[in-house]
């Protein structure tokens, strides 16, 4: 989460990480096939599940690539590209990757509608996104209050939407997806696919 020094970011999401977050990721990631994007690697925190032998590349787009992802010991060979840039205006050509992964992203995406257009553009055909993401939950007793704390969140958290609906943004760019919800519906992490 730009915004946040990453020793704080990562105390923060300590307990989530420890309780559901790095089985989740371990889980998705290691799915990655081919040549991989990942959109906000964030401190890094699924770098160490990405499988050498399934991974032919590895390209990382972040607004900014800290400090831990820039020193991330990769296994040798490992092939890696850093570059700094928005999910929006992604600098790659039409179906160049075989797997996307973002994770806790795009819940502060400017435009989530034109970022997922975008993922959907770079993606080959077939190709699968792994993510996870916190969303509005379905509980329509919970709606009022997620809004009401959402535009104070935003200021703390540097942008960040509590109240986002990525699952319908992911439906209406063209993706199909399987998804779990969890801790009460906050998070959905899951499976897209770009059918064409």
């Amino acid at each position: 989460m730009v915004g946040f020094p990453d020793v704080v970011y990562d105390l923060f999401m300590a307990p989530f990480e420890f309780f559901f977050l790095r089985r989740i990721r371990k889980k998705l990631i290691r799915s990655a096939t081919g040549t991989v994007l990942e959109i906000g690697a964030g401190t890094g925190a699924n770098l160490s599940y990405y499988q050498r032998d399934a991974v032919n590349s590895l390209t990382i787009i972040d607004l900014e690539i800290s400090d831990k992802v820039k020193n991330f010991h990769f296994k040798t060979g490992f092939p890696v590209k850093f570059i700094e840039g928005t999910a929006e205006k992604l600098p790659f050509e039409d179906e160049s990757f075989d797997t996307v992964v973002f994770t806790l992203v795009f819940c502060s995406v400017p435009d989530p509608v034109r970022g997922l257009q975008e993922v959907y553009r770079i993606l080959k055909p077939n190709g699968k996104v792994y993510f996870i993401e916190h969303i509005l939950p379905e509980k329509k007793l919970i709606d009022p209050v997620v809004h009401f704390i959402t535009p104070a969140w935003k200021k703390i958290a540097a942008g960040c939407y509590l109240n986002r609906k990525t699952l319908d943004v992911l439906k209406e760019c063209g993706f199909t997806h399987t998804t779990t919800r969890f801790l009460s519906d906050f998070f959905a992490g899951g499976v897209a696919e770009k059918i064409v």
